[in-house]
């Protein structure tokens, strides 16, 4: 949405076309609001590549967003308008995340070899690439990658004028889809092996897991004491202005981390993995606290939920460093100037 709302705001014409081609009145009006035309299958055409291939000649940048919605329409929109930039956005490395998550699991990292050539291909494909940190750049340029990038959050982290403080906040959260495996391990791993050493000291907390498509696995953690599994939350203003702390302990993964950004923009430290702390470019101790092994999150979470001094500075921190960096003006910002360079493509 943000990246949509602001593409319109710096006066492009902009379309938007979702791959599985489903219609979602709900979401389809919101972005309509915004004055961008929606083309889904009761659009007339018989799919997104029937599209492309009739209209496609009328664009002159195509943004394409994650590796197989880049692979699925790429050739349609090389073949309608030949001189068009395509720009592919990478919100992680794919085969970055899949080769961690299979030395975890100690299985084999075939998959992820595969998936690392699909990667190569498409961004060989495209005029632009858009990488979230200079991690995924230095990796890419490492496997002989020449394609243009560039580097670009697209967190669009909001940043609240007020954040209530210390006293009026309790409890701990985790947030994250859960069609995402990394965020099923992180939760299976910490409500599991980690929360309830934590719950005994701190019993008058709560360990809340918030995020949408929950499986099986995890909607069962709510039978561990202290632990609650609230699924989807439409509006997350309210919960994140009562949480005290956000834990984010993610063991595989790619990418710099969106709920991150959002819980440290709210104003709530965070406790991070290395995983999760990758990339967005802040000083453990400053703005967030780092933790590696079951020890190091018990006593950090004990320790940070009762030092009001340490929560109020690392709340400061970290907001106003996600405001600088990952806010809303910051991303409007860099996409103007990655639009802009898209034009010298060709």
């Amino acid at each position: 949405m943000g990246i949509l709302r602001d593409a319109a705001a710096l006066g492009y014409e902009v379309v938007f076309l979702p791959a599985d081609y489903d219609p979602s009145p709900e979401y389809a009006q919101e972005v309509k609001k915004l004055g961008i035309t929606v083309i889904t299958s009761g659009s007339g055409y018989a799919s997104p590549v029937a599209y492309v291939a009739c209209e496609g000649h009328s664009f002159s940048v195509f943004y394409f967003i994650r590796l197989n919605v880049a692979e699925y329409l790429i050739p349609a929109a090389r073949e309608a308008s030949p001189k068009a930039a395509i720009i592919f956005h990478a919100p992680d490395l794919v085969h970055l995340r899949e080769e961690r998550q299979a030395l975890l699991e100690k299985s084999s990292t075939a998959s992820a070899a595969v998936t690392r050539q699909r990667e190569l291909t498409i961004i060989k494909k495209s005029d632009v690439v858009v990488v979230l940190s200079d991690i995924e750049k230095k990796l890419l340029e490492q496997n002989g990658c020449t394609t243009k990038m560039e580097l670009f959050s697209a967190l669009y982290a909001p940043v609240p004028d007020t954040v209530p403080g210390f006293l009026t906040r309790k409890d701990v959260f985790f947030l994250g889809g859960f069609s995402h495996t990394p965020n099923i391990d992180a939760v299976l791993w910490f409500a599991g092996a980690i929360w309830p050493r934590i719950h005994a000291v701190l019993p008058e907390a709560s360990f809340r897991i918030i995020g949408a498509a929950p499986t099986r696995q995890v909607i069962e953690l709510g039978n561990i004491p202290g632990v609650k599994t609230e699924g989807f939350v439409a509006d997350l203003t309210p919960v994140l202005a009562e949480m005290r702390l956000g834990v984010a302990p993610l063991r595989f993964g790619a990418g710099i981390k969106g709920k991150v950004a959002l819980t440290m923009g709210a104003g709530i430290p965070c406790i991070c993995s290395p995983i999760a702390a990758e990339g967005m470019g802040i000083d453990h101790g400053c703005a967030f606290l780092l933790a590696e092994t079951e020890a190091d999150y018990i006593e950090k979470t004990v320790r940070l939920y009762q030092d009001a001094g340490l929560w109020e500075t690392l709340s400061k921190a970290g907001a106003s460093l996600i405001q600088e960096r990952f806010g809303l003006d910051a991303c409007k910002s860099r996409l103007a100037q990655i639009l802009e360079a898209s034009k010298q493509v060709h």
